[in-house]
């Protein structure tokens, strides 16, 4: 009895203590505690502990208002985002996401002006699924700096995740710009990357190089992304017009579950669909699974090792690495 009485009061102990909403408008200035006394996003993201949720209400809201491109949404472990209020809710149930768009964006500067955005709007870095980004359109991120693939400032122009599995959950992407992983860049770094991806929308999304919309990277860790119910539409790369998958001793195995491609451009090659591009360069492995997914209207090149056209209805795999395929649409690829 004494032993069962102690592991609940343990338990008890080890819940968070000062779990709170904080209120979030654009441009507030206040503690946060009610819609009334708001506060911005970067200060709630400051104060945040694990338990916590931030209200955000629609608007825009940028990680600065000054011109440091460098600056970013960084994520704190256990805490939840969600958006979608008016900025008068006492509910969480009476929110209305696509009554009240919340965008995080990346654009700063001189307004209209890509080149002076943001690297990345939003970056996760070792967080659990306990982590919580829902309700969102996460745009204007250009993460176009000189450097070498994996840098914040060249991958994952809107969200970087890096040895993080956080939970995004009803978020739009939409007009991110980057050298690798134009909407979200994914890295293991060792450890373990597995975001959970469920109904959201990656929309003109343009890497210069790899992964229109999402680039996955598995190297010396295990890199296995879940994306749900998602869909990817006009997405533009050189190589995996929506998604890029690459390992070097490590693994990638992203699961793709009743997602819709369609209309994205792979301008060297990227799966026979524009759908994923897979590609081992060291040891691991590297393969991509989608199931129930709708693939239609795309552009890409699919070749084989030895440059031959081959038939494979989702993915271009190089190099040793392998695609995995359930039941699917395909329709009207190029």
């Amino acid at each position: 009895m004494k032993k069962g009485l102690a592991i609940w009061v343990l338990a008890i102990a080890c819940l968070p203590l000062h779990a709170r909403t904080i209120h979030v408008k654009e441009g507030g200035s206040g503690n946060g505690i009610s819609w009334a006394t708001a506060t911005n996003l970067q200060y709630a993201l400051s104060i945040a502990k694990a338990g916590d949720e931030i209200w955000v209400a629609s608007g825009v809201h940028t990680p600065t208002t000054g011109t440091d491109r460098y600056a970013t949404f960084q994520l704190v472990e256990g805490v939840s985002l969600f958006g979608g209020f008016t900025g008068i809710e006492s509910s969480l149930d009476d929110r209305n996401i696509s009554s009240n768009p919340t965008i995080l964006s990346g654009e700063i500067g001189a307004k209209n002006q890509v080149s002076d955005n943001v690297y990345t709007v939003v970056t996760a870095k070792n967080v659990s699924s306990q982590t919580i980004v829902d309700g969102f359109i996460i745009t204007g991120g250009n993460a176009d700096a000189i450097g070498r693939v994996g840098e914040a400032a060249t991958s994952g122009a809107a969200w970087y995740n890096e040895s993080a599995s956080p939970t995004i959950r009803n978020c739009a992407f939409r007009g991110n710009l980057a050298n690798w992983g134009a909407a979200m860049f994914n890295f293991a770094g060792t450890q373990k990357c597995s975001p959970s991806i469920l109904n959201c929308q990656f929309t003109q999304n343009k890497a210069h190089m790899d992964g229109g919309a999402i680039y996955n990277d598995g190297q010396d860790g295990q890199c296995t992304p879940q994306i749900r119910d998602c869909s990817f539409e006009g997405n533009i790369a050189s190589y995996g017009g929506s998604v890029y998958n690459t390992v070097n001793n490590g693994t990638t195995r992203p699961l793709f579950l009743n997602c819709i491609f369609i209309n994205n451009s792979s301008m060297v090659s990227g799966g026979a669909t524009g759908a994923t591009y897979d590609i081992r360069k060291g040891r691991g492995a590297c393969s991509s699974i989608l199931n129930g997914c709708r693939i239609e209207e795309n552009i890409a090149a699919l070749q084989t090792d030895n440059g031959t056209t081959a038939g494979q209805p989702s993915t271009h795999a190089q190099a040793n690495s392998t695609a995995s395929t359930g039941s699917f649409t395909i329709r009207g690829n190029k």
